[in-house]
């Protein structure tokens, strides 16, 4: 039977335990984990690992990774007015997705959606729109034979993109040739090009070369040397501009950068080359080809001035031996104080021959010496 002496006893031991807990806690082994104390303040307590050390990536390495990812084509580049003339649907596009595996040896199917449309030539463009494309890597001649009529193409998602297609089946498009960006400095000029030449009443005009010229680094640059070169054709469509260096071809490469500025009427070709060496100077040819194959050129002659020679002469230079091939009109006031210019013959490279009194590489020394003759 429950007397109240006995819940009293009862109540009083609870009491005397809980304030026993609440002060030294219960009795743990040696094996038992002791807690962290808790915290009500709001906060999350969490085991914290050491944090591994962070790679530092220098600019260095940034620039070597942005410029291993700038793949450029070696083969010469078609020209956006030839690409809008010869594709019948023409449309500015954004790639959303990617369908299939983007590997070296295998194609990949592109999901754009249809931003404008500037030639449709009757097909049924749909707001979204698939494409298929090989991927940018070998050689141009190497991979039109294995992937037949598949056009190579780099796209990157979420980048908008001047598609030329044609139609290939319901709901199915093709690509005719590779898609030009639409980012980028150059874009208003693409634009006004493509708008040109998809237009109803557009009438090809015959080419020409208005002017080759050799583009002269700004005064004060600290870029180190290089040469530029501006061909400014007139005339559309253009299929392709192409450049040759003694009779050979240039294309492409780490140090050589071959581009496109396009304008409404005219469209200039831009050929740099970064640290030339003796190699790269000669006669550059710009040719330009329209659409039924016919072709026009013009020749400059890039000629080593060798300024940076100078410094390093002795106090009296004597020329080599004087060639019979005198120095274009364009570097005729090369040789100062009534010095005559000369071309090496086999490294395009410029010398004078002084007149009496002077000496130096362009002959704009005194000569203090006494002739010893």
């Amino acid at each position: 039977m429950v007397t109240p002496e006995k819940c009293l006893w009862f109540s009083l031991f609870l009491l005397l335990s809980w304030i026993a807990i609440a002060c030294f806690g219960f009795p743990i082994d040696e094996d038992t984990m002791v807690l962290p104390p808790r915290h009500y303040q709001g906060e999350i307590d969490a085991l914290v690992f050491e944090e591994f050390p962070k790679r530092t990536v220098t600019r260095l390495h940034r620039a070597a990774r942005v410029k291993n990812s700038r793949s450029r084509s070696k083969c010469v580049q078609e020209h956006v007015s030839w690409k809008a003339f010869n594709a019948p649907i023409v449309l500015r596009a954004k790639a959303q997705s990617f369908q299939g595996t983007r590997s070296k040896k295998k194609s990949y199917k592109v999901q754009f959606t249809v931003k404008e449309v500037y030639k449709n030539a009757s097909y049924p463009i749909h707001d979204i729109v698939m494409v298929k494309f090989a991927n940018l890597t070998g050689d141009c001649r190497k991979d039109n034979k294995k992937r037949g009529k598949l056009v190579k193409a780099n796209i990157r998602v979420h980048g908008e993109y001047f598609l030329f297609l044609n139609f290939a089946g319901d709901r199915k498009l093709m690509a005719v040739s590779q898609p030009e960006s639409a980012e980028g400095r150059n874009v208003k000029g693409i634009r006004r090009v493509i708008q040109k030449v998809c237009a109803t009443n557009f009438e090809p005009k015959p080419l020409s070369i208005e002017k080759l010229e050799i583009k002269s680094p700004r005064k004060n640059s600290t870029r180190r040397e290089r040469i530029k070169l501006a061909c400014r054709v007139r005339g559309l469509p253009i299929h392709r501009i192409s450049w040759r260096r003694n009779d050979s071809y240039v294309s492409n490469s780490t140090t050589v950068r071959i581009k496109y500025l396009n304008t409404d009427e005219r469209t200039s070709s831009v050929l740099t080359i970064r640290s030339p060496k003796r190699s790269d100077y000669g006669s550059y040819e710009c040719v330009a080809q329209s659409l039924n194959g016919t072709t026009v050129s013009r020749r400059v002659d890039v000629l080593r001035e060798a300024a940076q020679q100078e410094a390093q002469a002795p106090a009296r230079i004597y020329p080599p031996q004087i060639s019979s091939r005198k120095c274009p009109d364009e570097q005729a006031n090369f040789c100062m104080n009534g010095g005559k210019c000369y071309v090496e013959p086999d490294g395009y490279m410029l010398y004078c021959k002084c007149p009496v009194g002077f000496q130096g590489w362009r002959c704009d020394m005194k000569d203090v010496r006494p002739d010893t003759n």
